[in-house]
């Protein structure tokens, strides 16, 4: 609402290019609420599953994430906007590094120590008509997209 607000206002002022922004802007919002999608932890030979960080801001501290992608009823993976918390920046990437809590990081590095596979690797679902996803699992709302 507030973008199409802000759209209003500024097609009123006569402000052409915030107009177009503001249209743009809810054409990916548009695009964002068809979506539907699982989130997954990668799981396959070679490629790891999980990470950790110890924070700049407190180096007595860990940050533990799963290592993530979306994947569409097709079974694409599909690319998703998504901020690095290391660098402040948006990037569209295909997988990316979730923030969970260390209980949930221990339990996914147990699980895949068990048999080399992932049994519960579906950690959200976004459906069509919501804009965020549904966690299963405690995640802590940071993300990498380089590691």
């Amino acid at each position: 609402k507030k973008v199409r607000d802000a759209g209003l206002a500024s097609v009123a002022a006569g402000e052409a290019e915030a107009a177009r922004n503001a249209a743009q802007a809810l054409r990916i919002l548009q695009q964002e609420m068809r979506l539907a999608y699982e989130i997954r932890i990668i799981s396959r030979p070679g490629e790891s599953s999980g990470l950790w960080r110890i924070p700049k801001v407190n180096p007595d501290a860990r940050n533990y994430y799963l290592i993530v992608e979306a994947v569409d009823e097709r079974g694409s993976v599909i690319e998703r906007s998504i901020a690095n918390e290391e660098t402040g920046q948006r990037e569209r990437v295909k997988k990316w590094a979730a923030r969970v809590s260390k209980a949930v990081f221990d339990a996914v590095q147990a699980d895949k120590r068990n048999d080399g596979i992932i049994q519960n690797a579906v950690i959200g679902v976004k459906s069509a008509g919501e804009l965020d996803p549904r966690w299963t699992v405690d995640v802590q709302g940071g993300a990498l997209t380089q590691w």
